[in-house]
């Protein structure tokens, strides 16, 4: 049985959107009930980034281009969540690419770009991997916003032309918050994707990876989540290795920037 230190941490905050907040306390009490001497609550004073190396992290979600870069090796994926996007419940989904314009992709080339971060899968590389050919940065001038929602914000009110948006992220603005969205066109879709990584730290033991996973599968499954699981889109749990990452992120990890253009 795996022991935890005190000061321990387990943070889910990839959406830490205020109407979803509550859902995920719910489902990870519900997932920690059955981990003997796991953190019983989440943390949201946190930055995501600054859980996922943490020697405190006992369990915690990062993005895909992180989790095959940067972090490869220095985390342990246990699987993402299968939600529900466009109608349809998956573990792979697709960036929306949006514009205040109805226009194409190709339209906007050498305009201003919208990014939330250069090691974004959802906001930067699936919108390099969106244009014709291999391109190491957009070309055009880039707005540096730090989160999806501000990318949406700055294409809202014209500072900047065109960005991509995390599929989940799109989702849940249109249902909970679609003020924020309107006057937006998509106008084209970022590649295939695994969802976000749920991750262990690099040491976790195989026993651990097992527990968690049964953890998450079991609790995705509990009637008395029900509502939550809705809340946040959530019709499952799938298991997943660093090599189904790799099998569909691999492709794009040689031919894309790991720095911002200067």
């Amino acid at each position: 049985m795996t022991t935890y230190e005190p000061g321990a941490l387990a943070a889910l905050g990839m959406y830490p959107f205020v109407p979803l907040i509550g859902a995920w306390d719910r489902l990870y009490a519900t997932v920690a009930s059955t981990m003997v001497g796991a953190p019983t609550t989440l943390r949201w004073d946190l930055d995501p980034r600054d859980t996922w190396l943490s020697p405190q992290l006992v369990v915690g979600q990062t993005c895909g281009w992180p989790l095959v870069t940067s972090l490869r090796d220095r985390v342990r994926p246990i699987g993402a969540f299968v939600h529900i996007v466009d109608g349809t419940p998956s573990h792979i989904y697709r960036s929306v690419i949006v514009s205040h314009r109805d226009t194409t992709l190709e339209d906007l080339w050498g305009s201003r770009a919208a990014i939330n971060s250069v090691d974004s899968l959802s906001g930067n590389i699936s919108l390099l991997a969106s244009l014709p050919g291999a391109h190491p940065h957009w070309p055009g001038e880039i707005v540096w916003t730090g989160a999806h929602v501000a990318s949406i914000e700055a294409v809202r009110t014209h500072g900047a032309d065109v960005a991509s948006i995390d599929g989940q992220t799109w989702a849940f603005l249109q249902r909970d918050a679609p003020n924020l969205t309107e006057g937006l066109v998509v106008i084209g879709r970022g590649p295939r994707v695994p969802h976000l990584p749920l991750v262990l730290p690099g040491g976790a033991s195989d026993e651990s990876v097992a527990d968690w996973r049964s953890a998450f599968a079991q609790a995705v499954r509990s009637a008395s989540v029900s509502d939550a699981l809705d809340t946040l889109m959530i019709e499952g749990f799938v298991a997943l290795d660093l090599s189904d990452y790799d099998e569909l992120l691999g492709p794009l990890v040689a031919t894309q920037p790991v720095e911002p253009p200067h």
